[in-house]
């Protein structure tokens, strides 16, 4: 599966921690930069940035993993954003499970920015959110949402969209 080659990504003594849902998840996120296109606009700053919002391990296995790679040619910055941030600065925005309520207002302010929004509350992707990613039968998957993918002005390979357990 491409999603989840991990060969030569994890450090030696970390293969461990693959069966750490954060670190898989930050694989996920990580891997799917492979296969969306941002809007030319979207990846003008200097930096690649993914924003966390809430409380989750998920943003410290990112910090961990992603080292000193790049995306786009970019340095990667994983920042922990605060309630009322500009998101518009990130290009991924990670939504914590224990969040997704709390900003799902802003779901439509997002949606035009050339972001990708991802959280792990199953089926919150018919509400605006481009990817969910989610444990069933006791394994990493996700969902997308093609309406928020093109509203966000992304495009997405279709080999991603054919890895995705759903796409609404």
């Amino acid at each position: 599966m491409i999603l989840l080659t991990t060969a030569g990504f994890i450090p030696s003594g970390q293969q461990d921690n693959l069966r750490d849902e954060a670190t898989l998840k930050a694989l996920f996120i990580y891997n799917f930069t492979k296969q969306i296109e941002w809007p030319v606009q979207s990846l003008t700053s200097s930096k690649f940035v993914i924003g966390i919002y809430g409380k989750t391990e998920v943003g410290d296995r990112l910090t961990q993993l992603l080292g000193s790679r790049k995306i786009f040619d970019k340095p990667i910055e994983v920042r922990q954003l605060k309630a009322g941030e500009e998101m518009e600065t990130c290009q991924i925005v990670f939504i914590a499970k224990s969040n997704v309520t709390k900003i799902s207002d802003h779901f439509d302010k997002l949606q035009s920015k050339g972001i990708l929004t991802i959280t792990e509350e199953k089926s919150i992707v018919n509400k605006g959110i481009c990817i969910n990613i989610f444990e069933k039968d006791e394994k990493m998957s996700f969902e997308i949402s093609e309406a928020a993918i093109k509203k966000a002005n992304l495009k997405v390979s279709k080999q991603l969209i054919d890895l995705a357990t759903s796409v609404k």
